[in-house]
C-alpha cells in the first residue's frame, strides 16, 4: 500500500485484538502489529499487577503479583500447589506474552533437569551450585545482547535465588516450577490470536 496523505503506510490487523490497525511504516513483521489502541495501552502505566510499567520516564519490569513470595514449599515442607498452577501459569503468559522465544525457555528447562541428574548421579549440590548461577549469569548475557526480554532475567534471577538454597528447594522446587511453567507458557502460546507483542 502507498503511503496516503494522513501518513499511513501499511494496513493490517492488530495481533493482539483483531482490530484493523494503520502504521506509517511497513512492519518487519506484519503479525505483531498492534492497533493504536492496543500500542497506547502498552505505552501507559500498567495497573502494577504484572509486566512492563513505566517508572520515571523507564520501562521497569514486574513480575506476577506474590510471585514465589512464599518460596517454594508450604509449611508441610512439600512444593506449593501454586508453583505448578496459577503462579505457573501467571508467569507463563507473561512469558508468552514477551518476545521470548519457545526455544529460550526449553533450553532452561533442559540445562536445569541435566544439572539436576547431575545432583542425583552424585549426591553434591554443592558441587553444581555454581551452575545454577550460571544460569542466571546466561540470561543476563542473553537480555544484555537484546535476544530475550527483561522479564526472562527477572524470572530466572528469581528462581536462582530460590533454588540456590539447598538441593531440596532446587530438586523439588525450581525443576518443578520450571516444568509448570514450561507446560503453561507452550499452552499459553498454541491459544489461537493469543496477542504477542
Amino acid at each position: 500500500m502507498a503511503r496516503d496523505d494522513r501518513g499511513i503506510k501499511w494496513e493490517g490487523t492488530c495481533s493482539r485484538c483483531g482490530r484493523p490497525a494503520r502504521v506509517p511504516f511497513v512492519p518487519r513483521d506484519p503479525a505483531r502489529v498492534l492497533c493504536s489502541n492496543c500500542h497506547r495501552g502498552d505505552q501507559e502505566e500498567s495497573s502494577g499487577t504484572h509486566g512492563d510499567r513505566w517508572s520515571g520516564g523507564r520501562r521497569e519490569v514486574v513480575l506476577p503479583e506474590g510471585y514465589l513470595k512464599l518460596g517454594y514449599f508450604g509449611e508441610d515442607g512439600h512444593p506449593r500447589k501454586e508453583i505448578l498452577i496459577e503462579e505457573a501459569r501467571a508467569m507463563a503468559e507473561l512469558l508468552a506474552n514477551s518476545d521470548l522465544a519457545a526455544g529460550k525457555l526449553q533450553g532452561l528447562y533442559t540445562r536445569v533437569r541435566i544439572l539436576k541428574d547431575r545432583v542425583n548421579q552424585t549426591g553434591d549440590f554443592a558441587a553444581i551450585r555454581s551452575d545454577i548461577y550460571g544460569l542466571l549469569t546466561d540470561a543476563a548475557d542473553s537480555t544484555g545482547r537484546k535476544i530475550t526480554p527483561e522479564v526472562f532475567l527477572r524470572f530466572v534471577e528469581r528462581n536462582v535465588e530460590l533454588a540456590t538454597v539447598d538441593a531440596k528447594s532446587f530438586r523439588e522446587g525450581l525443576v518443578e516450577h520450571l516444568r509448570g511453567v514450561r507446560a503453561w507458557f507452550l499452552l499459553a502460546r498454541a491459544k489461537p490470536n493469543r496477542g504477542r507483542r
